[in-house]
């Protein structure tokens, strides 16, 4: 079992989830 690309992959989804949010965040102030 391989789970060195598993922090990986945690990191670019929390990293996508707030990139979502703050672009979500500037659409929604303007």
């Amino acid at each position: 079992m391989k789970i060195k690309h598993l922090p990986f992959v945690a990191g670019m989804a929390s990293l996508a989830l707030i990139l979502g949010a703050y672009s979500f965040e500037h659409i929604g102030g303007l």
